[in-house]
């Protein structure tokens, strides 16, 4: 997968995220129960990847009150997750 297509799906699910209304119910089903089980970890594995790179944030000083909240708990994540984010390919 190029890098285009990266950058336009990271552009979709930010899109996605911005309504208010939005139900995420339909997109979480989605991922968790209609997807494969090996794609399921790789889509947490992006989620690794991204709380690493939000706790990140907070030593570079990169965040404000707007995601305070997302910094700090991604933070915390990495710590339980001893710093890893890959996931086993199986």
């Amino acid at each position: 997968m190029d890098r285009k297509v990266g950058k336009d799906v990271a552009e979709a699910l930010v899109d996605y995220s911005n309504n208010m209304a939005r139900d995420d119910s339909d997109f979480v089903e989605q991922v968790v129960y209609r997807s494969h089980r090996t794609l399921q970890q790789s889509v947490f594995e992006m989620f690794l990847k991204l709380c690493s790179e939000w706790a990140k944030c907070e030593k570079e000083g990169c965040y404000d009150l707007r995601n305070e909240y997302t910094v700090k708990k991604a933070k915390e994540i990495m710590v339980l997750m001893d710093g890893m984010v890959s996931t086993p390919f199986i």
